[in-house]
């Protein structure tokens, strides 16, 4: 018993504690910053697809635009 309180109230266990604390602040910090830029990214993605499905439903009426262009043309 005497053994393990010279252990909690040595240099030893301060600086284990000390460390533990600093891993623990930094785990969290990491975690943190990683579900910021997951969801960042999930926003990013959204906004592409949505971009794209624009893009690919005008690009479905090519034909339609061509003809109407070249029925313009030929009156001018």
């Amino acid at each position: 018993m005497k053994k393990m309180e010279n252990n909690l109230r040595s240099d030893k266990g301060a600086i284990t504690t000390v460390v533990l604390v600093t891993v623990l602040f930094f785990l969290t910090i990491l975690s943190t910053a990683y579900m910021i830029t997951a969801t960042l990214r999930k926003s990013q993605l959204k906004s592409e697809i949505a971009a794209k499905e624009v893009y690919e439903r005008d690009f479905d009426h090519v034909d339609e635009i061509g003809e109407s262009l070249l029925r313009d043309s030929r009156w001018s």
